[in-house]
């Protein structure tokens, strides 16, 4: 007997997709947009924050090729640190699970210029590890041997990492903290310019794959300028970080909002009710326009976090111009009588809370 030919199209026409109403779909996907519509600022602000350490460095110092007359003076490498060579280890082709793990940096952890401690290796058995040969925190990691465009990549380790060693395609800078700052270095050999000139101490027959010795690379020469202006630096960078830090952990979580959202959608449940970004909604206030419609705020959770948020100040928000928008939009929410001011004679303080008596809120 033959057997009838089904179509694809009459396949998928036969499918059943679990769907909510019409109105819960729409305002699923009206949520999805605001929340793609923040991932879209999230991206473009870690690009800017990216971009501004580098303009951030040329501000400070100047060009380290072109602008020689601004350090104080130049000094051999072997002067300000301690150069180490790693090592070659038996390693499986797999990164350790947990850091208690010993493991082998791979090279691609420093190739972006920022150190990844998650690209590594597990150690295949137990080994021998020289002391030199662990990364700590203050390291700089230097790339000694790779193709011509990526040799000479330096990743500063700002946190402490435990049981990781390094391969001996990259060295480990630790500088001396008297003469000359981790991070101002970090930049300086990620420079552009002044890269290409400390490719002239680069070996090797074929441009996929350049080295550098220990010998040259302690006799380059690296302008200082001076320490306390080296330190300033340092500062303001570690500031950027903890932006990045704090936009790269909202995104992850808008992400796997998105995730969930976009699967609730076609089986059926019904979406969660997702907190608003106060620091987006902030970014957005107008701090010269007086009129600015305060409306988005009008959430009960979204103004306990506010209130919270301000009683401790500065150390809670990315930076004093998010601090400033937020005590604007408190004044004028207390202002309004949305929020009001209670006097605790316990603590001789004036306690803010939400106005309960106030319909308007959700």
């Amino acid at each position: 007997m033959k057997r009838k030919r089904v179509s694809p199209g009459q396949s998928i026409q036969k499918i059943e997709i679990p769907l909510n109403s019409l109105e819960t779909q729409e305002r699923i996907i009206g949520t999805l947009h605001k929340i793609e519509t923040l991932i879209q600022k999230r991206e473009t602000n870690l690009l800017l924050v990216s971009e501004l350490k580098k303009v951030m460095f040329l501000n400070f110092f100047g060009d380290p090729v072109l602008d020689k007359g601004k350090f104080l003076f130049s000094t051999p490498f072997h002067n300000l640190v301690t150069i180490h060579g790693g090592g070659n280890y038996q390693t499986q082709n797999v990164p350790r699970e947990s850091k208690e793990q010993l493991a082998q940096l791979t090279q691609t952890a420093i190739t972006r210029r920022e150190f990844d401690p998650v690209q590594n290796k597990k150690f295949l058995h137990k080994q021998f590890v020289k002391d030199s040969h662990y990364i700590q925190k203050g390291d700089v990691l230097f790339s000694r041997k790779n193709s011509l465009k990526l040799i000479g990549s330096a990743a500063y380790v700002y946190d402490d990492i435990a049981n990781l060693t390094i391969p001996d395609t990259i060295f480990r800078i630790c500088c001396n903290p008297k003469k000359i700052s981790g991070v101002y270095l970090t930049y300086l050999l990620n420079d552009e310019n002044f890269n290409k000139q400390l490719r002239s101490y680069f070996g090797g027959t074929l441009p996929t794959m350049s080295s550098i010795t220990t010998k040259k690379l302690k006799q380059f020469i690296i302008p200082c300028p001076d320490l306390a202006l080296q330190h300033k630096f340092e500062k303001n960078i570690l500031f950027l970080r903890q932006m990045e830090d704090r936009m790269t952990k909202q995104l992850s979580r808008l992400r796997q909002f998105i995730s969930t959202a976009s699967n609730d959608l076609f089986s059926g449940k019904e979406i969660i009710h997702i907190k608003p970004d106060l620091n987006a909604l902030l970014a957005r206030i107008d701090l010269e326009n007086g009129n600015y419609d305060y409306s988005a705020f009008k959430d009960v959770p979204l103004v306990n976090e506010l209130i919270r948020k301000i009683s401790r100040e500065e150390e809670e928000f990315p930076d004093i111009d998010i601090y400033n928008r937020a005590q604007k939009v408190l004044f004028a929410l207390l202002k309004e009588g949305f929020v009001m001011q209670e006097y605790d004679p316990k603590k001789n303080k004036m306690n803010l809370h939400i106005n309960e008596t106030t319909e308007t809120y959700n």
